[in-house]
Protein backbone atom coordinates (compact mmCIF):
# COMPACT_ATOMS: atom_id res chain seq x y z
CA UNK A 1 0.00 0.00 0.00
CA UNK A 2 1.33 3.43 -0.91
CA UNK A 3 1.87 5.87 1.94
CA UNK A 4 1.10 9.55 1.94
CA UNK A 5 -1.70 11.91 1.16
CA UNK A 6 -3.99 11.44 -1.81
CA UNK A 7 -5.98 14.38 -3.13
CA UNK A 8 -9.75 13.89 -3.16
CA UNK A 9 -11.70 15.41 -6.03
CA UNK A 10 -14.76 16.18 -3.89
CA UNK A 11 -15.67 16.62 -0.23
CA UNK A 12 -17.68 13.41 -0.33
CA UNK A 13 -14.75 11.48 -1.76
CA UNK A 14 -12.57 12.80 1.05
CA UNK A 15 -15.10 11.77 3.72
CA UNK A 16 -15.52 8.30 2.23
CA UNK A 17 -11.74 7.72 1.99
CA UNK A 18 -11.51 6.64 5.62
CA UNK A 19 -13.24 6.43 8.98
CA UNK A 20 -11.77 9.71 10.24
CA UNK A 21 -12.06 13.17 8.67
CA UNK A 22 -10.17 16.20 9.96
CA UNK A 23 -11.67 19.55 9.06
CA UNK A 24 -10.13 22.99 9.57
CA UNK A 25 -11.89 25.78 7.70
CA UNK A 26 -12.24 29.54 8.06
CA UNK A 27 -15.61 29.58 9.84
CA UNK A 28 -18.86 27.71 10.34
CA UNK A 29 -20.52 29.27 7.30
CA UNK A 30 -17.88 27.62 5.10
CA UNK A 31 -18.08 24.41 7.14
CA UNK A 32 -21.86 24.19 6.76
CA UNK A 33 -21.65 24.90 3.02
CA UNK A 34 -19.15 22.07 2.62
CA UNK A 35 -20.73 19.51 4.95
CA UNK A 36 -24.45 19.89 4.27
CA UNK A 37 -24.32 18.10 0.88
CA UNK A 38 -22.25 15.22 2.29
CA UNK A 39 -24.06 14.79 5.63
CA UNK A 40 -25.19 11.28 4.71
CA UNK A 41 -21.61 10.19 4.01
CA UNK A 42 -20.61 11.26 7.53
CA UNK A 43 -22.95 8.79 9.24
CA UNK A 44 -20.98 6.19 11.13
CA UNK A 45 -17.71 8.11 10.69
CA UNK A 46 -15.72 10.38 12.96
CA UNK A 47 -15.39 14.07 12.13
CA UNK A 48 -12.87 16.20 14.01
CA UNK A 49 -13.78 19.81 13.34
CA UNK A 50 -11.06 22.36 14.14
CA UNK A 51 -12.99 25.29 12.68
CA UNK A 52 -13.07 28.50 14.71
CA UNK A 53 -16.46 29.39 16.17
CA UNK A 54 -18.73 29.38 19.17
CA UNK A 55 -20.03 26.37 21.13
CA UNK A 56 -23.52 27.16 19.79
CA UNK A 57 -22.22 26.96 16.20
CA UNK A 58 -20.56 23.65 16.97
CA UNK A 59 -23.80 22.20 18.38
CA UNK A 60 -25.77 23.46 15.37
CA UNK A 61 -23.33 21.83 12.97
CA UNK A 62 -23.43 18.59 14.94
CA UNK A 63 -27.22 18.48 14.64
Amino acid sequence: MARGAVRAATAEEAVLAGPLTLLCLLDYDVTDTLLRPVAGALRGRTLVNLTNGTPAQARQTEA
